[in-house]
């Protein structure tokens, strides 16, 4: 998504830009694009990961500052929230969705695998690639030797040590408990918000 973003942002930003590679056109969408995939592993090959979480950082500053003053702005340029519902329907409010979207008769065989893949709703999406990653993660581990204690020591809770749990334990309090309810409760109403 960061690399069609990257596109999206040069050919708007820079819609004449035109680059000649042995007489091949490249127009500024897939200028873009490169220069994403080239400065992210730059940074990344020149800082490492503590590159990669500071840029994270910065990103998550900016992603939530700009979405909060666009929501703002947009709510108050359309005269707020009801106006907004009413413009866009209760559909558009609807988080669940059906799982192959009404009206989609072209393109594949109707009802074939690639055809439902094709139009999938994002969400069930998700939940396909998710169960996909679990029999990939599980069949690869019984088809591979089980590495040796002393190298996965410490990596994962199943391999933790008492201390490794006392430190965690100790590295947080009731503030964490109460953001971590907060969170979940927004996410839930949230869900429970937009049914239509």
């Amino acid at each position: 998504m960061g690399i069609f973003a990257g596109g999206v942002v040069f050919s708007t930003l820079l819609p004449d830009l035109r680059l000649n590679l042995a007489g091949a056109e490249i127009n500024s969408f897939w200028i873009g694009s490169v220069l994403v995939i080239v400065l992210t592993g730059l940074y990344t090959a020149l800082g490492g990961m503590w590159a990669v979480a500071y840029n994270d950082a910065v990103q998550t500053v900016i992603l939530i500052t700009g979405s909060g003053l666009l929501t703002i702005y947009g709510l108050y340029t359309l005269g707020g929230w009801h106006e907004l519902r009413q413009l866009c329907g209760s559909d558009m409010f609807n988080l669940w969705k059906p799982l192959i979207p009404p009206g989609v008769e072209e393109g594949y065989a109707p009802n074939s695998l690639l055809w439902i893949i094709n139009n999938i709703n994002f969400q069930y999406f998700s939940v396909l690639i998710t169960i996909v990653s679990a029999v990939v993660m599980v069949a690869v581990s019984y088809l591979t030797q089980p590495p040796e204690y002393q190298k996965i020591e410490s990596l994962t809770f199943g391999t933790a040590t008492a201390e490794d749990r006392r430190q965690t334990r100790a590295s947080w309090d009731w503030r964490e408990v109460l953001a971590s309810v907060v969170v979940v409760a927004c996410i839930l109403g949230a869900y429970l918000y937009f049914r239509g």
